[in-house]
């Protein structure tokens, strides 16, 4: 009778923490969010790097898009040509 119960222990401690343990299957689950999210993070900053570096490689190449130059420049500087309407968008 003991030798049952004390195998039932046993048995049943393993299960518990091949559920809840630090690499039982809620571990496993949240492991998997966290890939997912930290993957979607990863192509979102992926693109944005890409972005940067084709306005970098425009910048510095030698057939420079003057138009682009001229829009950075003015974003920076908060400027605006004498011709241009200005809307200010709260």
């Amino acid at each position: 009778m003991y030798k049952i119960l004390a195998l039932a222990i046993v048995v049943s401690y393993f299960i518990y923490h091949g559920i809840t343990g630090q690499r039982g299957i809620i571990s496993t689950i949240n492991i998997d969010e966290k890939i997912l999210d930290n993957t979607k993070k990863l192509n979102s900053l992926q693109k944005e790097r890409s972005s940067i570096e084709y306005k970098i490689r425009i910048l510095r190449s030698g057939s420079t898009d003057h138009d682009y130059i001229d829009e950075v420049i003015r974003r920076g500087l908060t400027m605006a040509d004498p011709n241009e309407l200005v809307v200010l968008i709260k």
